[in-house]
């Protein structure tokens, strides 16, 4: 109640509902302000994590193998090893990498070991659908070397490995059989024309098996006779 101007008391009204709300906002506003506080910081803790852990999920399946070059002497002996990078792969590489393809499909050997260790490298260097891979899976099917082993040995010597286009190069050797006694049964020589690729490994088993990623595409041979 306050006084007038005619020194009377003057009667103010008041809202029951306004003064409700008031004391509501007086009460429980600074609650309310702070919860909605607390559930941005939440939201944004939760995106962080997120982001996180899918951070160390993407980082996890990164490969952490690093393939290096090895040069060795003509008795094995390692002299040097590096970190190899795609461009370190030059021609002469290639010729090596291809004249182990051919000795180890060509070879036979009475150690069934070393035997499925040359199969294993020449499926290494081949990419299923392509036509070498077709090749060579014929030839193993007429020339099985476990059931070869049984009665003979044959041992290859590369006579020469020559660039002939950008992705072809053109193989020579000698192959010497001898029968399980050591006796030399025959000596043929042959050639063989084979396209390469490069694809550079992505994975610790393919890193393993092919870590420079020569893969023979395309592969023909046949006996050379003189």
């Amino acid at each position: 109640m306050a006084p007038d101007t005619k020194g009377k008391v003057a009667r103010v009204d008041r809202n029951p509902y306004l003064d409700a709300r008031r004391e509501w906002n007086e009460r429980y506003g600074s609650y309310i302000q702070e919860a909605r506080r607390w559930r941005t910081v939440a939201a944004v803790a939760a995106a962080i994590t997120l982001l996180a852990v899918g951070g160390v999920v993407w980082i996890g399946g990164q490969s952490k193998l690093v393939p290096f070059l090895v040069m060795i002497n003509q008795k094995g002996e390692a002299l040097v090893g590096r970190v190899a990078t795609p461009g370190e792969v030059n021609d002469d590489m290639i010729r090596a990498l291809l004249a182990g393809f051919v000795e180890d499909w060509r070879s036979v050997s009475v150690d069934g070991g070393m035997q499925k260790k040359m199969i294993d490298n020449v499926y290494a260097h081949l990419s299923g659908g392509d036509p070498a891979f077709n090749s060579i899976n014929t030839y193993y099917q007429g020339n099985n070397p476990y059931e070869l082993a049984g009665r003979q040995v044959v041992s290859v010597d590369i006579k020469s490995v020559l660039r002939t286009t950008k992705d072809s190069l053109q193989i020579e050797w000698q192959e010497q059989t001898h029968d399980r006694k050591g006796n030399l049964i025959k000596t043929e020589s042959w050639k063989a024309s084979a396209i390469v690729t490069l694809i550079p490994p992505k994975t610790e088993d393919v890193i393993m098996r092919n870590p420079v990623g020569l893969y023979v595409k395309e592969l023909t041979w046949s006996q050379q006779l003189y």
